[in-house]
C-alpha cells in the first residue's frame, strides 16, 4: 500500500492523479472516492471496483459468482420465511439485518450476562439450517452457509483471486481517495482482511490511497500496523516553502520577482492553490491576479464577477447539490441582483467550474468547499448559520415527503432514500448552531440502536468528523465541539450495546487486544452517559429507548431505574397512533422484558398482555408471558400461557422447555428462575433443575424428550436436564444411560460428575461413585455443594464418619451455607438417628427453606422420615412414589 496524507489543499488527490497519469496503459486503474456515500460498507466498495474491471467470463470469475449468490441468498432470507406455511416473521426479517451487520463489522459486542442468549451469530447460524435457501448437507449448500456467515471475510477472499488472475494481463492499482471519510469498517478490511490475509502482496497489485490523517491515527484503530513484512509506505505531503514556491514557478515559466511574491501570499505554498494558477498559465498563457488579492478563496473565485462568486459560496455550504436545491437556494438567499430566471441556468453554470466534481452527485471539490465556508463564516456567522438551517429544513421537507411523519419510526428506517436525506438534514442542522441539529443526531441514534440501523447518526457524524478534528472544526460551537468529541466512539459502536447493561457485555475489536476493547467501552458508557443528559429534549422510540438504555444501567438504585423505567413506558403512549401496530406490539415486549429485568412482574404482566391485545397470535408474547407468570407463581396460568405458544409454534424449543420448567413448579413455591431468550433450556434448568419441587415428572420428561429432538443446540445440558429427571422418578439405570450421553459431549463439567455420582450410589455401586465424586471435586475444586454431595455417597456406602467429617469440614468453613447441615441430616436418617436428622434439617431449613424442603421431600435418603409427623410438619408431605418402578434394589 502506498499511503499519502496531509491536510487539505496538500496535493494528494492531485499526487494520485499524477501517478494515475504518468502509468496510464500500463497500469489498469481501479478507482475510488469517499465522498461517495453508496460506499459505505467493505462489500459495496469490492462491488464499484469490481464493476471497473473486464471480465470476459463472468460465469468463471470468482467474485461475480460469490456476489451473486450472497445478493440472491441474502434477499431469500429477508423475503422467504424459514417454514413453507409461514410468511416471513418480523423477529426473521431483524435477525438477518442484524447479524449482516454485525458480519460485517470491525467490532462485535458479546453478552457476558448469566443468562445471556443465543449469540447473534448462533441465532443466524440456526435460521441458514432451517431456511429453504441454506438448508442441506451438500457441498453447495454447506458453503453457502459459509458465505452468508462470513460474507465479507468469504468475498474479500474471492476478490483477491480476482485481481491476482487479471493482474497477470496488467497490473493492477486500487485508487483510494479521501479516505478520511471511510466508515470505520474500512479499517479492519483494508488494513488487515485484504492487504494482510489474502496474497495480494505476492502478485502486481497495490492500493494508492490518499487522507487527511496519518495512519496511526486513533480513528483508524492501530489496523495498519505492520506486524513482520512491512506491507505499507507512508508519506506526509507539506506545503512547499517560499523557496521551494519560487522553484515550482520558475519551472513553469513565472519569473518576476513582484508575482512570485505576490502568488505565495495568495497561495501559502499550498500545491492545490499553485496547481490551480499552472492551469491558469496553460488554458490562458498567463497568470493573472485580480487586485490585490491574497486570499485563497480570492485565488479560487479569481475571474470571477461578484454575483458569480456569490453563486459558489452559496453552493459551498452544500455538501452536494442537484439543479432543484440551487435553484431553492438562489431563490431564498439569491437577493435581488442574482438574476436568477433570466436566461441562466445557474446549476449548468456551477457544473462546468474546474472546482466541481462529479461523482454521482454533483459537488464542489473539498479543497475549495473548505476553505470558502471557513471565509463564509469569519465574514457572517449568522448567515452562515443561517443558509445551513435552511438547507436542513430542505432535506427535512423533502424526507417528510419520502415517507410520513405520522408512519412509525420503522417505516422510515426501512426506506433507504430517508435514510440518505436524514444524514443531510442532521449534518446541516449541527453547523446552525442550535439544539436541534444536537436532538435530531441522538434521535437517531437511538432509534437506530433500538431498530437495528444505525446508518443515520454514523454517518452523519462521521461527516463532521472527516471535515476536521472535532474539537478544531470553529465552524461548530466550542460546546457542540465537545459534546461530539465525547460521544464519539459511543455513536460509531455504541449502538450494538444500548440495549444492554454495562456489565452484562464486552466488546471486541478485530486484530486488537483487550486492552484496547476495554478502552472503547469505556469511552462508550462513558458517552452513553453525556447521551443520558439530553434525554428530556427527546420524544417517542427515542427517549423509550434512552430511558430504558439509562435504566439497563442505574443497577445500583433499583428505586432509579424503575423511575426511568416508567418514564418510558408513559413516552409509549406518544407512539400508540402509529400505523405499524406490530411494531408497537414489539414495544410494549421489550418493556415487559425490562421490567421483569427489575423484578417488576406486576408491570412486566400488564406490558405483556398490551402486547397480545395487540397481536394474540403472537407465540413469543405468550412465552415471555408463561416466564412472568412464574417469577409471579402463578403456575397453573403459566402452563396454560406455555401451551398457547406452543400450540402457536409447536417447532420452538424453548416453549417445551418452559413448559417442562412450569410444570415442575405447578406445587411448589421455587420462582422460576428468570432467563432472557433462546438459551432458557439450558440456563432455567441448570440453575435450579436439582432442587425444584418436580410433582409432574412424567410431564415433565416429555417435554424436555421434545427439546432434544428438536433442538440441536447443547445437546449435552439436554441429556442431562434428562438425566436429573429420571433420577427424580428414581429410574437410576436409565438416568446414567442420559448422563453418559451428556458427559461423552463435555467431559469437563464436574456437575456431570457428581450427578452421575449419586446415580451410582442409589444403584449400590460406590466404589464408581466415590470416584466420579473425586473427579468433579477435581475439577469444580472444594466447593462446598460438591463436597457434601460426596460425603451423601459415603453415608449411603456406609462410610457415616467418613461422611461426618466432610459434613463438619463444610459447616466449619461455610457456616452460612446450608449444604454442610443438610449432608448431616441425611446421613443421621441413614442410621436411623430421627432425632438428630430432623435437628440438623431444621438448621439447614432455617438456611434455604425452599430449596432444602423440596429436596427432602424426593431424596430417598429420608424414605424412613415419611411418615413422621414432625418430618412431614417440617418439609411437607412427600408425593406418593410407587416403588415398584424403582429401577434396582438399593443397599
Amino acid at each position: 500500500m502506498f499511503y499519502a496524507y496531509g491536510i487539505g489543499g496538500i496535493g494528494k488527490s492531485t499526487l494520485l492523479h499524477e501517478l494515475k497519469s504518468r502509468h496510464h496503459g500500463n497500469v489498469k486503474f481501479l478507482e475510488a472516492d469517499f465522498n461517495n456515500s453508496r460506499l459505505s460498507k467493505p462489500i459495496e466498495l469490492m462491488k464499484h471496483l469490481h464493476q471497473q474491471l473486464l471480465i470476459h467470463q463472468p460465469e468463471a470469475d470468482l467474485f461475480t459468482v460469490r456476489y451473486q449468490q450472497y445478493q440472491e441468498t441474502l434477499l431469500r432470507l429477508e423475503t422467504e420465511a424459514a417454514a413453507e406455511t409461514q410468511i416471513v416473521s418480523a423477529e426473521q426479517s431483524s435477525l438477518v439485518r442484524e447479524y449482516m451487520g454485525v458480519a460485517r463489522s470491525s467490532i462485535v459486542t458479546e453478552d457476558e450476562s448469566r443468562f445471556n442468549p443465543l449469540s447473534t451469530r448462533e441465532r443466524f447460524e440456526k435460521l441458514l439450517r432451517q431456511h429453504p435457501a441454506t438448508q442441506g448437507s451438500t457441498q453447495e449448500k454447506m458453503s453457502l452457509r459459509d458465505l452468508m456467515l462470513d460474507p465479507q471475510q468469504k468475498l474479500t477472499q474471492a476478490f483477491a483471486q480476482t485481481l491476482i488472475q487479471l493482474s497477470q494481463e496488467m497490473p493492477i492499482v486500487l485508487w483510494l481517495d479521501t479516505y478520511e471519510k471511510a466508515q470505520k469498517d474500512f479499517n479492519e478490511f483494508l488494513g488487515n482482511e485484504l492487504l494482510k490475509d489474502t496474497p495480494l502482496k505476492d502478485f502486481p497489485v497495490r492500493i494508492a490511497m490518499a487522507g487527511r490523517y496519518k495512519l496511526s491515527h486513533g480513528r483508524y484503530q492501530h489496523k495498519f500496523q505492520d506486524r513482520g513484512v512491512p506491507l505499507i509506505r507512508e508519506y506526509s505531503l507539506a506545503k512547499f516553502s517560499p523557496q521551494e514556491t519560487q522553484q515550482y514557478l520558475k519551472n513553469i515559466g513565472v519569473t518576476n520577482t513582484d508575482k512570485v511574491r505576490r502568488i505565495w501570499r495568495a497561495t501559502q505554498g499550498y500545491p492545490y492553490y499553485l496547481n490551480l494558477l499552472k492551469k491558469q498559465k496553460e488554458n490562458d498563457g498567463a497568470i493573472t491576479l485580480s487586485g490585490e488579492q491574497s486570499g485563497m478563496v480570492n485565488l479560487l473565485l479569481d475571474g470571477l464577477n461578484e454575483t458569480e462568486q456569490r453563486v459558489v459560496k452559496l453552493a459551498a455550504h452544500c455538501r452536494w447539490f442537484d439543479q432543484q436545491l440551487i435553484q431553492a437556494l438562489l431563490q431564498e438567499f439569491g437577493e435581488a441582483n442574482i438574476p436568477f430566471g433570466n436566461g441562466i441556468n445557474w446549476f449548468k453554470w456551477l457544473t462546468e467550474r474546474d472546482f466541481t466534481i462529479s461523482d454521482g452527485s454533483y459537488r464542489i471539490d473539498d479543497v475549495a468547499r473548505s476553505v470558502i465556508r471557513e471565509t463564509q463564516h469569519q465574514e457572517d456567522k449568522q448567515k452562515f448559520c443561517r443558509i445551513h438551517n435552511w438547507i436542513a429544513d430542505y432535506f427535512e421537507q423533502l424526507a417528510d415527503r419520502e415517507v410520513s411523519p405520522d408512519r412509525s419510526p420503522l417505516d422510515k428506517y426501512e426506506n433507504s432514500e430517508w435514510q440518505e436525506l436524514m444524514i443531510e438534514v442532521i449534518y446541516h442542522r449541527l453547523f446552525a448552531k442550535n439544539t436541534e441539529g444536537k436532538r435530531q443526531l441522538l434521535t437517531c441514534f437511538f432509534e437506530g440502536a433500538y431498530l437495528k440501523k444505525p446508518l443515520i447518526a454514523i454517518s452523519a457524524f462521521l461527516t463532521i468528523a472527516s471535515e476536521a478534528e472535532l474539537k478544531e472544526n470553529k465552524l461548530l460551537r466550542a460546546d457542540l465541539q465537545n459534546f461530539l468529541d465525547s460521544i464519539e466512539k459511543t455513536i460509531v459502536f455504541g449502538w450494538c450495546a444500548i440495549g444492554r447493561p454495562e456489565k452484562n457485555y464486552s466488546i471486541s475489536i478485530k486484530s486488537q487486544g483487550e486492552e484496547v476493547s476495554s478502552q472503547v467501552k469505556s469511552q462508550i458508557e462513558s458517552g452513553l452517559k453525556v447521551c443520558f443528559r439530553e434525554t428530556q429534549n427527546l420524544t417517542g422510540l427515542a427517549k423509550c429507548t434512552a430511558l430504558v438504555s439509562h435504566s439497563l444501567r442505574s443497577y445500583s438504585d433499583h428505586k432509579v431505574s424503575l423511575s426511568l423505567l416508567n418514564q418510558a413506558y408513559a413516552e409509549i403512549e406518544t407512539l400508540r397512533d402509529l400505523g405499524n401496530t406490530h411494531f408497537i406490539g414489539n414495544i410494549f415486549f421489550d418493556f415487559a422484558a425490562a421490567f421483569g429485568s427489575k423484578n417488576s412482574h406486576e408491570q412486566a404482566l400488564i406490558s405483556i398482555n398490551r402486547s397480545i391485545e395487540i397481536d394474540s397470535e403472537n407465540s413469543k408474547y405468550y412465552y415471555l408471558k408463561s416466564k412472568i407468570l412464574d417469577n409471579l407463581e402463578c403456575y397453573e396460568e403459566a402452563l396454560f400461557s406455555i401451551n398457547k405458544a406452543i400450540n402457536i409454534d409447536s417447532e420452538n424449543s424453548n416453549y417445551y422447555a418452559i413448559n417442562s420448567q412450569s410444570v415442575k413448579s405447578l406445587k411448589g413455591d421455587q420462582k422460576v428462575i428468570e432467563i432472557e431468550s433462546e438459551k432458557s433450556n439450558y440456563y432455567r434448568l441448570k440453575c435450579k433443575i436439582l432442587y425444584d419441587n418436580l410433582e409432574r415428572y412424567e410431564e415433565a420428561l416429555a417435554s424436555i424428550n421434545k427439546v432434544i429432538e428438536i433442538d440441536p443446540v447443547n445437546p449435552d445440558i439436554n441429556y442431562l436436564i434428562k438425566s436429573i429427571l429420571l433420577y427424580y422418578l428414581r429410574r437410576y439405570n436409565d438416568a446414567l444411560l442420559s448422563n453418559e450421553q451428556a458427559s461423552k459431549i463435555n467431559y469437563k463439567d464436574y456437575f456431570f460428575y457428581i450427578h452421575k455420582g449419586l446415580n451410582l450410589s442409589l444403584i449400590g455401586d460406590y466404589p464408581a461413585a466415590i470416584k466420579s465424586c473425586d473427579r468433579a471435586i477435581e475439577l469444580g475444586g472444594n466447593e462446598p455443594i460438591l463436597l457434601v454431595n460426596k460425603g451423601i455417597v459415603l453415608s449411603r456406602a456406609g462410610e457415616y464418619s467418613q461422611a461426618m467429617k466432610l459434613f463438619d469440614r463444610v459447616i466449619r468453613e461455610h457456616p452460612e451455607n446450608e449444604e454442610g447441615y443438610y449432608g448431616k441430616a441425611c446421613c443421621y436418617a441413614r442410621q436411623g438417628d430421627t432425632e438428630q436428622a430432623i435437628a440438623a434439617l431444621q438448621q439447614a431449613i432455617q438456611i434455604a427453606p425452599r430449596r432444602c424442603c423440596v429436596e427432602a421431600r424426593w431424596n430417598p435418603d429420608f424414605d424412613s422420615l415419611r411418615n413422621d409427623e414432625q418430618f412431614i410438619s417440617l418439609v411437607g408431605e412427600s408425593p406418593s412414589r410407587d416403588l415398584s418402578s424403582i429401577d434396582v434394589d438399593r443397599t
